[in-house]
């Protein structure tokens, strides 16, 4: 996870204009932990209907 993180926010920063740093550090912490909080229950939907005899391996 964290080399993924990594280059993602120093692509954000090579990309965005300097006066909108903020703006556009925020914008992607925000994006994170909105996609984190849609796939943890996806996650967890999808662990519950699926076969339990592959999880068991």
């Amino acid at each position: 996870m964290a080399p993924h993180l990594i280059a993602v926010f120093t692509l954000v920063e090579q990309v965005a204009p300097l006066e909108r740093m903020g703006e556009a550090m925020t914008l992607l912490g925000s994006g994170l932990i909105v996609g984190q909080g849609v796939a943890a229950p996806a996650a967890g939907q999808l662990a519950h209907t699926t076969d339990t005899a592959a999880r068991s391996c």
